[in-house]
């Protein structure tokens, strides 16, 4: 029945454009209840979800289906329909492989709120989303955001990614990442952050792919830690990067990369200088062919003329 109910808002929202935004918080409200706990009541929204005359008015907090009790197995085969609801309709149809969706199953300028949610295997790829909130979610399984477009504030604060997370090629309007955990790999490869970028205290336990993204606005990674390699090559950072009090225990590489406005590693941790090496047992830090426009950083000065030797390696992931 918690199927129907999730497929019969999307029917009625997708006939009923002025009811969209709706049926997607209604949706998101149900994504935001406890993964076993039952539901929290949720009042009426007084205007109905169909138009007058449509033979039936449904209020769309009563229509979003409520957490499964004792039923782990349903609750997570809801929740998992509940996010393709959502890709479907976030997703404008037009560079869809393997999901080829026509061009009116699109639901332009849609807000997500998913706060403290628990998300398992989240597939948002190439999908276009306004403002979004993922403050204090959980990201359980993969989850992909390749190609997404944020066209407006995205906040992931607080937010645990317990596996692979995937960002590559997404552009971000403001981008908030403070106090993230990522358990695994982190992948931003060609990524592109048109405002602020903000991963202030953010852990990055494994792997951090930055190689090839592009960074406009103002990039901060005060005391973020990076327990292992950390790559940011070949990045362009247009406005000023901020490293104050940074840990980097892996590799840390930013060969080729381009700082356009003011650098500042005060305070950060870095592995010795050197080309990096990734079959050495020891981690380096690596600035070669790097571009400071202002100046090197006295913190860098160590960095920036490696020891010769090595080849810079493919900064994936």
């Amino acid at each position: 029945m918690r199927h129907g109910a999730l497929r019969a808002l999307e029917r009625i929202a997708q006939d009923n454009p002025d009811y969209r935004q709706m049926v997607v918080d209604a949706i998101c409200a149900y994504l935001r209840t406890p993964y076993s706990a039952p539901a929290e009541e949720h009042g009426h929204l007084h205007a109905p979800l169909c138009p007058a005359g449509a033979g039936f008015a449904v209020p769309v907090a009563d229509a979003a289906p409520t957490a499964a009790q004792g039923q782990p197995h349903q609750e997570h085969e809801v929740r998992l329909t509940a996010q393709q609801i959502l890709r479907e309709h976030l997703h404008p149809g037009q560079r869809s492989w393997p999901l080829r969706r026509p061009a009116r199953a699109f639901w332009a300028d849609i807000d997500l709120d998913l706060t403290g949610a628990v998300l398992v295997d989240l597939d948002l790829s190439e999908c276009v989303i306004r403002d979004a909130r993922f403050t204090g979610a959980t990201f359980a399984g993969v989850t992909l955001f390749r190609a997404t477009a944020f066209t407006r504030d995205v906040h992931f604060t607080e937010a645990t990614f317990t596996t692979v997370v995937e960002f590559d090629d997404a552009t971000f309007t403001t981008a908030r990442f403070i106090d993230v955990k990522f358990a695994s790999v982190a992948g931003f490869g060609k990524a592109t952050f048109a405002g602020a970028a903000d991963f202030t205290r953010a852990t990055f336990t494994y792997n951090a792919a930055f190689t090839g993204a592009n960074f406009t606005g103002i990039a901060d990674f005060t005391r973020a830690t990076f327990h292992s390699n950390a790559w940011f090559g070949a990045v362009p950072f247009a406005g000023d990067a901020t490293f104050t009090a940074a840990t980097f225990i892996g590799n840390a590489g930013f060969g080729r990369a381009t700082f356009a406005g003011d650098v500042d590693f005060t305070g950060a941790t870095l592995p010795p200088a050197g080309e990096i090496d990734l079959s050495a047992p020891s981690s380096w830090t690596d600035f070669t062919a790097t571009t400071f426009n202002r100046g090197v950083p006295p913190k860098l000065a160590p960095f920036v003329s490696p020891p010769p030797g090595g080849s810079l390696p493919d900064m994936g992931q």
